[in-house]
């Protein structure tokens, strides 16, 4: 124990001040030393935490040390969380449950996870383009969206704390998408900095890297050069030197004194000879080399964290696709810390390179299938040495939650569909990492080094964010566990930062939680989708609308829904309800906004409860398909708003369990992939033009 102390000592200079939680469960094999585990996979023991890193992970070898050192940290005052789902009482490894690190998802649309499933993706694409500019897509999303998700900050605010709700219950506890309002709420955002104790700067996510109708100018008119030797940098200012009349434009001036000059449109309009420039040269140096010169910037940096975009999404070999990554070697952004969402289009040639260059792949397996059929080429991204994590994507063509994804992973290493020896490479151990130690290498925080304030996640191990979940236990093989036989269920508790947040409501009663400290989950109130239609609720036009107006009008629907009082459903049957700690977050200056909202109508967006009926209310009645019959179409309309939880719609978790089957020749994976049906398919939804539109701007052959 006395070296314990001296950790702590060495950690904090006001450990008797700090605020202190321990947390005894069964911890994974990986995070105890050899010799304290006698040939098993884990062993039971403890987690302390204070100010908000762990402190201390150590075994328990007996019923006399559990129960004397459970007493000394509750006679010291210490918060003590026993994850334990028996009598609190007695002594037995056996119900005890497994103890993990939070959950890290690297890929989430934040504000469209109140949008149901997507019916009509049967993995008939070829490329992210192809479906986001089908008319059915937007009437399937924009349409259910619009305008009310514009309808102000409140909104937008109730729209991400549901995705982060959504992650949280199933035991993500950093997820990565743009948000707002969600300081002091729930669980940490991947991109806030405030999520880290850290040094380094904020995540950069944009949606993507590559446009591909602007660089085209890159392929066409800087690719040459830059294959000979030269740089991109190199071959920009050679190109405006060559055309323009701007002095001061050189290979070093490019991203830095010049770049002020190369973004203004007026200026290069005048002084470029536009007849003889390359035709996207304007838009795309005004526009897009800023852009690039940014990233490149931010990479330079020796405290940058990493950077998270789209790439080479569709099928493999789609034409244009397995451009994607060639223009992002062209521009010079193949560096450390650069991380791909899906990838799938990558030519396998490539990914030796992205390996050394120290490049990660985000695999989203379900969207995936769902749009297109198939995947990223898992074995040779894993044989070149590629660090790859997983990513839920979001709700209208993917899962909840990586701990719903990562069973559809499992399915899929089983099924072998190219029956390539997957088994082999992928165990279970090897795609928990997928939601742990991979994730939080490839964003840059996983190192720990206590000298210079850095404080990784994605581990139980001292010095580490104080972040843990807690699993039932099924197996003896804590990673089987996780992977395959724990859903959202089983999440016994969800610990941020050394803070209980959400949990089995029989662990919140033994911290001394009383029924008005928290929600009770699961809980849907169902009798909010007796609202869907175009007159339930006062709607106003989205035509001459102002952002004022459209705030008041929000304001108008709060007040009404403020006085309804749904009953709540629960039809999951979990063995004990789900306790979410009652949030006070509003009065944070990131917050602001809900104070006046709260103050205005009644509604606290603290709460699950009105977060709900903001949401339905916006989704079942506001809606362009529901009331704007020339941009919208009833056909399309929501009617139903999608529970929090899987378990409260089988609609959803049937569609997902039977995806993807081992040695099921029939399951919706399998039916899709079939040439014929998917050629089929498309012929019948006249697909086609936009993959081969893209093919041919860069000079490429498509063929159906």
């Amino acid at each position: 124990m006395k070296i314990l102390i001296s950790l702590s000592a060495l950690l904090f200079s006001l450990t008797l001040l700090a605020e202190t939680t321990v947390v005894f469960g069964n911890i994974p094999g990986r995070y105890l030393k050899k010799e304290d585990l006698n040939g098993k996979k884990y062993r039971l023991g403890y987690i302390e935490i204070k100010d908000r890193v762990i402190t201390a992970v150590e075994p328990i070898k007996s019923s006399t040390t559990y129960k004397k050192v459970k007493k000394k940290y509750e006679d010291e005052g210490a918060t003590v969380v026993v994850a334990k789902y028996t009598s609190p009482g007695s002594y037995s490894k056996t119900t005890f449950d497994f103890l993990y690190p939070g959950l890290i998802d690297l890929h989430n649309h934040t504000k469209q996870n109140n949008i149901d499933v997507w019916d009509l993706a049967e993995g008939q694409f070829q490329n992210r383009f192809e479906w986001r500019g089908w008319s059915k897509y937007k009437y399937s999303v924009s349409g259910n969206m619009n305008p009310w998700i514009g309808f102000g900050k409140p909104m937008n605010c109730a729209a991400f704390r549901w995705s982060e709700l959504q992650a949280m219950v199933t035991g993500t506890t950093y997820l990565q998408g743009p948000s707002g309002c969600i300081a002091d709420f729930a669980i940490m955002q991947v991109e806030d900095k405030d999520s880290y104790i850290s040094k380094k700067d904020k995540v950069q996510a944009p949606t993507d890297l590559v446009l591909p109708n602007e660089m085209v100018f890159v392929w066409d008119a800087l690719k040459p050069g830059i294959e000979k030797g030269s740089t991109y940098e190199a071959e920009l200012a050679k190109y405006v030197n060559k055309y323009c009349d701007i002095p001061g434009v050189s290979a070093s001036t490019v991203n830095t004194t010049a770049l002020k000059k190369l973004s203004d449109k007026k200026l290069l309009t005048t002084k470029c000879d536009l007849k003889k420039v390359h035709p996207k040269f304007l838009r795309y140096t005004y526009w897009i080399h800023k852009t690039i010169a940014g990233r490149k910037k931010y990479l330079a940096k020796s405290n940058r964290a990493a950077v998270i975009a789209h790439l080479a999404e569709g099928r493999r070999k789609d034409p244009y696709n397995m451009v994607e990554f060639e223009l992002v070697k062209l521009m010079g952004l193949d560096q450390k810390y650069v991380n791909f969402v899906h990838g799938v289009g990558i030519d396998k040639k490539h990914y030796k390179h992205m390996a050394n260059k120290g490049m990660g792949l985000i695999w989203s397996l379900y969207s995936n299938l769902l749009l297109y059929g198939e995947t990223l080429d898992i074995l040779e991204a894993k044989k070149a040495g590629i660090t790859m994590s997983l990513g839920s994507d979001w709700l209208p063509t993917g899962t909840r939650g990586i701990l719903e994804e990562i069973k559809l992973a499992a399915a899929y290493i089983d099924k072998d569909p190219y029956s390539a020896g997957l088994k082999k490479y992928f165990d279970d151990e090897e795609l928990y990492l997928m939601l742990t130690e991979n994730p939080a290498k490839m964003i840059n925080h996983f190192d720990i080094d206590v000298s210079k304030k850095e404080h990784g996640i994605g581990q139980l191990k001292v010095g580490a964010m104080g972040t843990v979940i807690a699993l039932r236990k099924y197996s003896e093989n804590p990673y089987t566990n996780i992977v395959r036989k724990a859903y959202a269920k089983d999440l016994n508790a969800v610990i941020i930062d050394g803070r209980f947040v959400y949990g089995s409501e029989t662990y919140a009663k033994r911290l001394g939680y009383k029924s008005s400290n928290y929600e009770r989950f699961p809980a849907y109130y169902d009798e909010l989708n007796e609202l869907a239609g175009a007159d339930k609720l006062p709607v106003l036009a989205e035509k001459g609308a102002t952002k004022t107006s459209k705030y008041e009008h929000l304001v108008s629907l709060g007040k009404i829904l403020a006085e309804m009082n749904p009953a709540v459903t629960d039809n999951c049957n979990f063995r004990s309800k789900k306790a979410f700690i009652h949030q006070n977050s509003l009065g944070n200056k990131k917050n602001s906004g809900l104070s006046k909202f709260y103050e205005e109508t009644g509604l606290n967006l603290d709460r699950f409860s009105d977060i709900q009926k903001v949401l339905a209310a916006g989704l079942l009645t506001q809606s362009r398909n529901w009331n704007e019959p020339s941009k919208g179409k009833k056909d399309f309309a929501m009617a139903k708003f999608p529970p929090l939880f899987s378990c409260h719609t089988g609609r959803y978790t049937n569609r997902l369990a039977n995806f993807v089957i081992a040695k099921e020749p029939d399951d919706e994976y399998s039916i899709n992939r079939e040439k014929a049906k998917r050629a089929k398919t498309r012929k019948e939804q006249r697909l086609g033009a936009v993959p081969k539109g893209l093919a041919k701007k860069y000079g490429l052959e498509y063929e159906e």
